[in-house]
């Protein structure tokens, strides 16, 4: 499992320099993104749920950020269906303010598979709990 969060982190950080070339919050953006990696790396190298709990840590604020973020497009959605009566919309090039590299990273490496990941390792402790494993199922 690191070699593929690795390849992929290597990939957008290589992306990312001729992307956000020039950019005066260069140096942030590549210490966030770096700190993320190590926090993957983190995750996926752990033996415990300490360790688990620590690296997992600091995906939750990324996750409670996401479920806010997610009800407020919601509510967004609704005031638009009831102001214009559809929901059609046209392009516009402003929605994407956000930068690539992080997006793919995101996506393509960490928010999809980690959960999936988290719930292998645990998938012990589910054997014992028929409750729990019909919760996750």
């Amino acid at each position: 499992m690191l070699i593929p969060v690795l390849c992929i982190s290597t990939l957008v950080q290589l992306y990312a320099c001729s992307y956000i070339a020039g950019d005066p919050t260069q140096p942030r953006f590549f210490a966030y993104l770096s700190l993320f990696t190590l926090l993957m790396v983190v995750l996926l190298g752990g033996d415990n749920y300490g360790i688990l709990f620590i690296a997992i840590k600091s995906a939750l604020s990324a996750l409670l950020l996401n479920r806010v973020g997610d009800s407020f497009f919601v509510l967004g959605l609704c005031l638009i269906y009831h102001t214009y009566g559809t929901l059609d919309y046209t392009i516009i090039n402003a929605t994407c303010e956000g930068p690539t590299p992080v997006s793919a990273l995101l996506h393509a490496a960490t928010m999809v598979t980690a959960g999936c990941y988290v719930l292998i390792r645990s998938s012990n402790l589910l054997e014992y709990s028929p409750s729990a494993l019909l919760i996750v199922l």
